[in-house]
């Protein structure tokens, strides 16, 4: 309310035509502050402190008194996110006739590509970087679309002209590409019609127009025709700003693993995976599903290294344990990652005890629990001083540094060893009814994530008198992945609102990140099927095919 009164003055007392540059830029910020975007998304986005932002929206600091480098960010922030911030402020904006129909005409014609498979050519390169010595410095890997779609003139309808929709993505490797299948051309109609009108909003020209400056009815084949955006703020003019809109989708056949993926039968499941791991940069990247859209969520433990799952039984809350984990030892590296199974409920975990990964037999008793947590904890005091001992802040710093000793000396002069990062499941919330293991286990949540522990707490039979996790712990877990719930309290426990007893089960799930006792960008998820016999091929394969550390 403070920021609402604040932008009121701020308007009234200047009025639209006393605003300079200057003046325009701190409206949108105090728009943006205003707005219901979290201060904890600001940050990260921005890089401003979470602590500055907060301040501003109190009004315990001026953005008079702010740096300007700060207030730049944030109105950078302001403008790419306006349409958070002010959809109804662009219900009523209008585009120009001409700009909506070529707009549509693009997206019929893109509709009718991928209907007929028409895309007939993509191209696969390296671009070597070089140095003043004529020696290549270092290469990126990129994918390219150039296909020509043919638009009908504005003012003559019998008549039309060629455009050509030219799209070039980077990938990690050309080598991860083996085949591609269902390639598709995406036009993001939506999100270039809604940038529009925040330009008009902004008072930018938006209008058809060639780069040789002829008016649609004097187009040829040589002009280069589209949108043309004139940004006064910017003092910048862009033709075809239409050509950042485009994209492209298509399924890779990669097999770069710990297994071959064609262990997995079921194909949407095989590509999900192999797709979701083909841009992570983590070891500890996990693929939970995929949204909406068809594109894979995934969950990097570096970033918010402990999850929280549950659901009611049937909802489909181990089939995401079994996809979770099963992404876990495709990408895993065997000397860097270890995980350890506790199950008091049943035998959810039972079918991991072999694998490569796992690092005790499944712990299914009270005592046995108390023991490996105090353990846990032991461990995670040596770890941290291994790390004071060698004035090194981190688990990944950590294992760089006995990586680049590795490179030096090779393994056998090398004394110390990776430090492995430790995923720890446990199945069942019955186990942190016992106060000794809550407190060990609060520590393991707070200090892990520096030292590589990891936990992740499961549920998958929450009942209104069987769904109790103290506020203490679910602080201290920011990702939160919740299936079909009967009740609303229960949903309210897992991600601090009401929504879970509305899922259809079947693998549907919301995926929440909370911080600051906040919910945070909840998404959709679909979990796709793995089964219990892929699980145990994959598990055999990897006892018959890989190395392990310690082995002849």
């Amino acid at each position: 309310m403070k920021g609402r009164i604040l932008y009121a003055m701020f308007y009234l007392t200047k009025g639209i035509k006393g605003l300079g540059y200057m003046d325009i830029l701190k409206m949108e910020v105090l728009k943006l502050l205003e707005s219901d975007i979290s201060a904890y998304r600001i940050s990260k986005d921005t890089g401003v402190s979470e602590s500055v932002i907060k301040k501003l929206r109190n009004q315990n600091q001026q953005l008079e008194d702010t740096k300007f480098e700060t207030v730049s960010k944030l109105y950078s922030y302001a403008m790419k996110n306006q349409s958070k911030i002010s959809d109804n402020e662009l219900k009523d904006i209008k585009l120009p006739k001409a700009v909506l129909t070529f707009i549509e005409e693009i997206a019929s014609r893109i509709g009718s590509i991928n209907q007929k498979g028409a895309v007939k050519n993509v191209y696969v390169f390296d671009k070597y970087h070089m140095d003043d010595n004529g020696n290549s410095e270092n290469k990126n890997s990129f994918i390219e679309i150039n296909e020509t779609i043919s638009l009908p003139l504005q003012y003559n309808y019998h008549d039309e002209i060629p455009y050509q929709v030219h799209i070039t993505k980077e990938i990690d490797s050309k080598r991860n590409i083996d085949t591609i299948k269902g390639m598709a051309l995406l036009f993001k109609k939506d999100e270039l019609i809604n940038d529009l009108k925040i330009h008009i909003k902004n008072g930018s020209k938006v209008k058809m127009k060639s780069s040789d400056n002829k008016i649609p009815l004097m187009w040829n084949n040589n002009s280069n025709k589209g949108i043309f955006v004139n940004d006064i703020f910017n003092n910048s003019e862009t033709y075809n700003f239409e050509a950042s809109y485009f994209d492209f989708t298509f399924n890779k056949q990669i097999d770069t693993g710990n297994f071959p993926i064609t262990l997995i039968k079921n194909e949407q499941s095989r590509l999900l995976l192999g797709y979701g791991m083909s841009n992570n940069n983590s070891e500890i990247t996990m693929v939970v599903g995929k949204d909406k859209n068809n594109n894979p969520i995934t969950i990097d433990l570096e970033n918010l290294p402990h999850l929280l799952v549950g659901g009611s039984i049937g909802s489909g809350t181990y089939t995401a344990m079994n996809y979770i984990i099963t992404s876990l030892m495709w990408n895993g590296d065997i000397q860097r990652l270890q995980m350890a199974f506790i199950d008091l409920m049943g035998s959810a975990f039972y079918k991991y005890e072999k694998s490569p990964f796992n690092m005790a037999s499944v712990i299914n008793k009270k005592e046995d629990v108390e023991k490996f947590i105090d353990g846990l904890n032991i461990e995670l005091h040596q770890r941290q001083r291994k790390l004071d001992s060698v004035n090194i802040k981190d688990i990944n710093s950590y294992n760089q540094m006995i990586e680049n000793s590795i490179k030096r000396n090779g393994n056998l002069e090398t004394k110390e060893t990776y430090m492995k990062r430790t995923i720890v499941f446990i199945n069942g919330f019955m186990a942190l009814e016992y106060k000794h293991i809550e407190k060990q286990l609060k520590d393991l949540l707070q200090k892990g994530r520096v030292c590589g522990i990891h936990i992740v707490l499961v549920n998958g039979n929450l009942t209104k008198d069987n769904h109790d996790i103290s506020e203490s712990l679910r602080n201290n877990i920011p990702h939160r992945l919740v299936y079909k719930v009967h009740e609303e309290s229960i949903s309210m426990m897992m991600i601090n609102q009401n929504g879970a007893e509305k899922l259809s089960g079947k693998g549907k799930g919301l995926l929440t990140i909370n911080r600051n006792f906040e919910t945070k960008d909840i998404e959709l998820v679909q979990t796709p099927f793995i089964s219990e016999e892929e699980i145990e091929d994959i598990i055999t394969y990897m006892n018959k095919n890989m190395v392990i550390e310690g082995d002849d």
